[in-house]
């Protein structure tokens, strides 16, 4: 079990460098740090929410995507300055909080991110 275990994981190592290799180097923001939204996407305050919106987005029920989104999410468009809270390597996820806003909300997009022009100014 243990061997099947490791030729798994090396197998998965192996898959994500070929396929990260193969792309062409994307920005990637850092904790604790200023990014801008580079494609509309959705973000939801809790992050088992996050996870519950990515199985129904799988599930390919468009109706109940909508609905939950709706109602437990919130959408981040394109351009939008956000704060690095956290991040959640284990499944994609980053917590972004919007300039001026007080909630942060976990979001998928660990792939569509800009630099940020400037930090904000500290007031």
């Amino acid at each position: 079990m243990g061997r099947l275990l490791s030729a798994c994981v090396l197998a998965i190592t192996a898959a994500t460098a070929f396929s990260a290799s193969a792309e062409p180097e994307k920005y990637r923001p850092a904790p604790y740090s200023w990014a801008v939204i580079a494609k509309d996407g959705i973000g939801c305050a809790k992050w088992e929410d996050q996870l519950a919106l990515e199985k129904i987005a799988y599930s390919g029920d468009d109706h109940a995507f909508i609905m939950f989104a709706a109602a437990n999410c919130k959408n981040l468009p394109k351009g939008t300055l956000v704060y690095i809270e956290d991040i959640s390597v284990w499944h994609g996820l980053f917590q972004v909080r919007p300039k001026g806003g007080l909630t942060s909300y976990w979001t998928p997009q660990a792939y569509s991110w800009e630099p940020a022009p400037e930090a904000p100014a500290e007031k």
